[in-house]
């Protein structure tokens, strides 16, 4: 049986800011963890050097010398997992879309 979660990630996420927002655009949910410019390498490993092999990653710097990374990538096609395993990462907003996302996850 496959894990639900990354354990390495899911910890890395916990240790950082972490938000889920909705691309009105798209549909699709967006997973971005903020990423102070000390923990980038720490980040790196819990994530995988494969994931950075291939372009990189969508990332904006933010002010401060932070880095959003996004990475629903990272959890849900490089992973197989689902966001609702990592709801406890984005606590702020996961009531807000707790719904929507459980019904996807249902959906596929």
């Amino acid at each position: 049986m496959m894990s639900e979660v990354n354990v390495e990630l899911y910890e890395a996420l916990k240790e950082n800011e972490c938000h889920l927002e909705k691309n009105y655009k798209t549909g699709e949910f967006e997973v971005w963890a903020i990423i102070l410019d000390f923990n980038i390498r720490e980040f790196c490993e819990a994530v995988g050097q494969y994931y950075f092999d291939e372009g990189g990653a969508d990332c904006k710097l933010l002010i401060g010398g932070n880095i959003g990374i996004k990475i629903n990538d990272i959890i849900i096609e490089e992973e197989e997992h689902k966001l609702s395993s990592y709801a406890k990462c984005f606590p702020d907003e996961w009531d807000e879309y707790k719904d929507e996302i459980l019904a996807m996850e249902n959906d596929d």
